[in-house]
């Protein structure tokens, strides 16, 4: 009796070692999910051995300077103030308040979308729909901080003014007219440069006090969103259109009230899964070759093939796309 309960426990006992072994070593559980401060990650010392950590020269036999906020050495002064703008997200006593830009940043460093949901929202990634239009956007940015070295402090500043838009026109295409090519991205860029436009929500007041600030800011004079903009808000929102040149660039004006939703169904496949652009319908019709295009678009299985009761509307209602646009109110009004 006593030898089969030793027997037992021993079997017990080699059974929870197993376990453990395997459970808690061999098999880790998942990954705790990065903190905020975790994720910005984007500067790590880069020296080796005895090395500047910004311009790589040797610290022997020179001077050194510590960064006042961790132990990355440099190799003067100069060099640490050089640094510290792109050294801020590593540093545990970082010399200014860490920002959405510089989680962006971070994301720029890694070749990635952003994780953090404010900093989503404050540069636009939740405007866009497909992944590829947000890789786009990341190139925007990769390309505004590490072609042209635009820091996160500008970038920051830049929007919490309500003025991104405006510098990533001028600064950066004076820059891209100057000789560098960025191709395709810089095509993307102007199609879409409305997408920089912060929301009124997240434009910090410019006066000492947000009330004067609330109140500076209702006497500006609304901007008006122009065709383009109000077709790409419609089948963003999935809502008919309102503007009533919008109605009439984009072929409602033709068609009854009640065919309305299926002709913004058309318009959702050609933005999200199509890749066609809410401008490029209008440079089509004005060339004269819209219907042909968007045929061959509706009928492309790629990427991804048209829903057959979206398809079936749109092959009985061509006529919407005759390249005869009928005159905009724009152009009745000028």
């Amino acid at each position: 009796m006593l030898r089969s309960g030793l027997s037992l426990l021993l079997v017990v006992a080699t059974y929870i070692g197993v376990k453990t072994w395997f459970g808690g070593r061999g098999r880790p559980g998942p990954e705790p999910k990065q903190t905020f401060e975790e994720m910005l990650c984007g500067h790590r010392s880069r020296s080796i051995g005895e090395e500047c950590d910004w311009c790589r020269n040797s610290l022997r036999g020179n001077g050194s300077q510590k960064c006042s906020g961790c132990e990355v050495t440099f190799c003067s002064l100069e060099c640490e103030q050089k640094a510290a703008e792109w050294h801020v997200t590593c540093s545990p006593h970082p010399f200014r308040p860490v920002t959405t830009a510089d989680t962006l940043y971070c994301a720029v460093q890694r070749y990635s979308l952003p994780e953090d949901a404010q900093t989503l929202e404050d540069y636009g990634f939740t405007k866009v729909w497909t992944r590829t239009e947000k890789i786009y956007l990341v190139c925007v940015y990769q390309t505004a901080m590490h072609g042209f070295r635009k820091s996160p402090t500008e970038i920051h500043a830049w929007r919490t003014s309500g003025t991104l838009q405006e510098h990533f026109q001028r600064d950066i295409a004076e820059e891209l007219i100057s000789g560098v090519q960025q191709g395709d991205v810089w095509g993307w860029f102007f199609r879409n440069v409305d997408l920089f436009r912060p929301p009124a929500s997240s434009i910090f007041p410019r006066t000492s006090t947000a009330r004067e600030g609330y109140s500076n800011w209702k006497e500006m004079p609304p901007r008006i969103l122009d065709s383009i903009a109000c077709m790409r808000d419609a089948v963003h929102l999935n809502v008919i259109p309102k503007n009533p040149n919008t109605l009439a660039d984009y072929g409602f004006t033709r068609t009854d009230q009640r065919d309305h939703g299926m002709l913004l169904a058309v318009y959702t496949v050609l933005f999200i899964d199509k890749g066609v652009y809410p401008s490029d319908i209008l440079l089509l019709c004005d060339a004269g070759i819209l219907k042909n295009n968007i045929i061959a678009k509706m009928h492309s299985p790629l990427p991804r093939v048209t829903p057959p009761h979206v398809l079936e509307w749109f092959e009985n209602n061509l006529y919407v796309f005759e390249d005869d646009k009928p005159v905009s109110l724009w152009e009745v009004s000028s």
